[in-house]
């Protein structure tokens, strides 16, 4: 009997023993970002990775349009090639709330302005393509796109694109990244959350 309970508790020891970095390496991170506040987990430890958070920028749109853009960067530490970038945009006005399709468009259209104007580099146009999905709790998409800038591969790019169901009408989120999909952007992507600071 003594022999059976020391050998379950020494498995129960083991098995929290190996559960420990486990938990140590996935780390949920939040930023304040204007009156919101970002909630998100990398699946890296926070100590890869430095937080920038941007002054507010006031934008009017052609239209007449006024809007607040709230940006935070996330920089790998040791590998450049690894940013993300998470915007949050507040419109003054309410604004239709897109289906999930009008957003899978706008991101196609919007990576391949991208390669074709900014880059231009045509050829990687095959690599381009858009889904929708959760984020948030709520329907969005993201895009995924191979590229490179300069004669600098960026293996993959990925932008992603959701309206919080705190404010759907007034609050768009745009979520960019270059991490790859199974080592930050998926993570990313599952674990955002934005709220209303306090």
């Amino acid at each position: 009997m003594i022999i059976v309970l020391t050998m379950r508790l020494s498995l129960i020891v083991l098995i929290a023993l190996l559960c420990i970095p486990m938990t140590a390496f996935a780390e949920n991170d939040s930023a304040a970002m204007g009156p919101y506040i970002v909630h998100f987990d990398l699946g890296v430890p926070k100590s890869s990775y430095i937080l920038n958070i941007s002054e507010p920028i006031e934008h009017e749109s052609k239209a007449g349009n006024l809007s607040t853009i709230y940006k935070l960067d996330i920089t790998n530490k040791t590998e450049s090639l690894k940013t993300a970038r998470i915007q949050l945009t507040y419109f003054d006005d309410p604004q239709s709330i897109p289906t999930a399709e009008d957003i899978k468009s706008q991101i196609l259209y919007e990576i391949n302005t991208l390669i074709l104007y900014i880059l231009n580099n045509p050829d990687d146009l095959n690599s381009v393509f858009a889904d929708t999905c959760q984020i948030d709790g709520t329907t969005g998409a993201v895009g995924h796109g191979k590229f490179q800038h300069k004669a600098v591969a960026i293996n993959d790019s990925y932008l992603a694109v959701y309206y919080p169901l705190l404010d759907p009408e007034h609050l768009k989120c745009e979520i960019m990244s270059t991490y790859p999909w199974n080592d930050g952007t998926l993570h990313l992507l599952n674990t955002i959350h934005v709220e209303k600071a306090d």
